[in-house]
């Protein structure tokens, strides 16, 4: 995903997005690991960190054949700055 020069106000704000919504999932994940790792042990918890990863994977794609269907659809290649931000949220 490439943030070109022409809106930087736009960019601005997708990279503070990007770093603000990781850190959400950083506290939540740090609660969840918190609360059961005297349950479960460290390491049943890290390979569900781990597995979860292709799970991401899965859903940058079809974020990424969205964005590209709705441009084919319409026609442009403007991007929905809504969706930009999810992908770039994936990254």
């Amino acid at each position: 995903m490439d943030l070109d020069n022409s809106k930087p106000s736009i960019n601005i704000l997708l990279s503070g997005s990007v770093i603000f919504i990781a850190q959400g999932f950083m506290v939540i994940s740090s609660k969840f690991t918190g609360d059961y790792s005297p349950l479960w042990g460290r390491k049943p918890i890290a390979l569900i960190g781990f597995f979860s990863l292709p799970l991401r994977c899965l859903v940058l794609i079809i974020l990424l054949w969205l964005e590209e269907s709705l441009q084919s659809s319409q026609g442009n290649n403007t991007s929905n700055p809504l969706l930009k931000g999810l992908i770039l949220s994936t990254q």
